[in-house]
């Protein structure tokens, strides 16, 4: 959880931070020697905390030997590489008869990618797209259950960190930013309930990496958007 934070965290480019704190090209070799150092660092007792204590109300978890159950919703978030360009992926699966309710919050959650593929585009406005798709989550009754909606910037990236400077979110309506053209993004629906009524958690997770031309934004994947049963 810790080195994750510090890699999402990194949204303000080290070039546009120089000129306000007059940084040399050593302070600005400190400055992100510290950072790598402590994303690697932390690693250690994140892992070691993931694998006693557990996560059972996190996302990201660590490899165990915990079966899936019948009933579980579950999500799988990939990335791929190829030449050093990353893409991003996620789907929901359940195994056995999903809930009624689970199935409703999938298939509202796969509307808003195909609403964000009429309305993003080259030029368009963040916060436009944002407005929108807030407006959808809110109609469909989704988004008391929302965690992050919105997308990183997704390209050639040396490690630590695969993403890059861009970042938005559905919850920012007052963004100034503009989709770039050829820009490359994820998408990520995130959405979660612990109701008491339900055995499971209830997830809806789908995310896509995302091209914005000049006429709509595309996703790359042909893999389904609603959730998979298996089973």
């Amino acid at each position: 959880m810790f080195a994750y934070s510090a890699r999402i965290g990194r949204r303000t480019p080290i070039s546009g931070t120089e000129w306000a704190f007059h940084w040399t090209q050593t302070t600005k070799g400190f400055v992100l020697s510290a950072l790598f150092i402590g994303y690697l660092v932390s690693l250690l007792p994140s892992g070691w905390l993931a694998t006693c204590i557990g996560g059972k109300r996190t996302t990201h978890l660590l490899p165990s030997r915990r079966r899936i159950e019948a009933g579980e919703p579950f999500a799988v978030d990939i990335a791929g590489v190829y030449k050093r360009y990353h893409a991003n992926v996620d789907r929901t699966f359940v195994w056995g008869d999903p809930e009624p309710e689970l199935v409703r919050m999938n298939d509202a959650a796969k509307g808003a990618l195909d609403l964000l593929s009429r309305h993003a585009r080259a030029g368009a406005p963040v916060a436009s797209v944002s407005r929108v798709l807030r407006e959808y989550y809110e109609a469909v009754d989704l988004w008391q259950y929302h965690g992050y909606c919105g997308g990183y910037e997704l390209g050639i990236a040396l490690p630590p960190d695969w993403c890059g400077e861009f970042l938005w979110s559905v919850a920012d309506e007052q963004s100034r930013e503009v989709f770039g053209a050829n820009l490359v993004t994820n998408y990520e629906n995130s959405f979660r309930t612990e109701k008491p009524a339900y055995r499971y958690p209830l997830l809806a997770f789908s995310r896509d990496t995302v091209v914005y031309e000049t006429t709509s934004a595309r996703c790359l994947s042909n893999i389904p958007l609603g959730l998979i049963v298996l089973g």
